[in-house]
């Protein structure tokens, strides 16, 4: 069986498929519980570090379930054309999360400062031939900013709810299978993208402005990054 002792995840609690992620910034004591709606409640094998729920995802695939520092990225496998073309979360927000951001596919949570404490990065499709696609995100149910200006030191949009839903789509025009879509939950405490060969510039202000360089993807050995993060 599968509980916060195993070696593959001390935040990641669910047993069965159909049960919740539970994200906590240990600096502000954020949290938020992550379940995928229309998971089937089958029980997690462990393998080589990740967590497996066979044929339990919506569509019919396998859910693989990866540990992340301070969190989880999620496969889910899409055998056919006829398998899914969306997923949806129901996020269960705790009493410190105080407002949502979305840019640019990328969701965070944030607390009473403005600060972004827990995210979901902008999600990919893996194509069955190799080519990574963007997949694009939408909440549902709750208030949320969007503006791309830094959230530090403005007001917070509060959410007005308690669960909100968050749908990730993809175009499956010209995508072959299997494929699998990879939304990944973690803390803000690392890079969204992280990356190599990067520019770092400390700002007046005493925050770090962290752009450009290379990156990792599940298919290719390094692609370049065209994105910047505010620390």
């Amino acid at each position: 069986t599968l509980d916060r002792s195993s070696a593959a995840s001390d935040v990641y609690k669910r047993q069965h498929a159909n049960g919740a992620l539970a994200l906590r910034d240990p600096n502000s004591n954020v949290t938020a519980e992550v379940r995928l709606v229309g998971a089937r409640p089958t029980l997690g094998e462990i393998a080589r570090g990740h967590v497996v729920y066979p044929n339990a995802a919506p569509g019919g695939g396998d859910l693989v379930v990866t540990p992340l520092p301070g969190g989880a990225e999620d496969w889910i496998a899409l055998p056919s054309a006829h398998a899914v073309s969306s997923l949806d979360y129901v996020v269960t927000l705790g009493n410190e999360a105080a407002g949502l951001r979305l840019v640019d596919g990328t969701l965070e949570i944030l607390d009473r400062r403005g600060i972004p404490r827990l995210r979901m990065a902008r999600p990919q499709v893996v194509s069955g031939d190799g080519r990574v696609l963007p997949a694009h995100t939408r909440i549902e149910g709750c208030a949320f900013d969007t503006s791309p200006i830094a959230p530090f030191g403005r007001a917070v949009t509060p959410p007005r709810a308690a669960n909100c839903g968050i749908h990730v789509g993809w175009d499956g025009e010209g995508l072959t299978y299997p494929a699998l879509v990879d939304p990944a939950w973690s803390t803000t405490m690392q890079l969204a993208a992280p990356r190599h060969g990067h520019v770092a510039t400390r700002l007046a202000n005493g925050s770090v402005l962290v752009a450009g360089g290379q990156t990792t993807n599940p298919v290719t050995t390094s692609v370049e990054v065209a994105t910047a993060e505010l620390w």
